[in-house]
């Protein structure tokens, strides 16, 4: 698993420049990592389905609540090693 973030506002994708990540801390309510947590399953289950295609998911398009929070994405990368 590799984690990556970016900081601030981005105008355009083009700006967008991922940075490898040490911790992640979430501030959450536990309703809120219960969304995560099925969220998360959710992702894991198409990626189950379908191994092969690459894919990626937005938190905040599963769940309105997210919509005003920093994005959380799941990325897929068919073969793509860990690390």
């Amino acid at each position: 698993m590799r984690i990556v973030g970016y900081f601030g506002e981005v105008q355009s994708i083009d700006e967008v420049v991922p940075r490898p990540l040490a911790e992640v801390t979430l501030n959450a309510s536990s309703d809120e990592l219960r969304d995560l947590a099925d969220f998360l399953r959710d992702c894991a289950a198409e990626m189950d389905d379908q191994p092969e295609r690459q894919a990626h998911w937005h938190l905040a398009d599963r769940f309105k609540r997210f919509q005003d929070a920093p994005h959380f994405v799941v990325f897929h990368v068919p073969d793509c090693k860990p690390g």
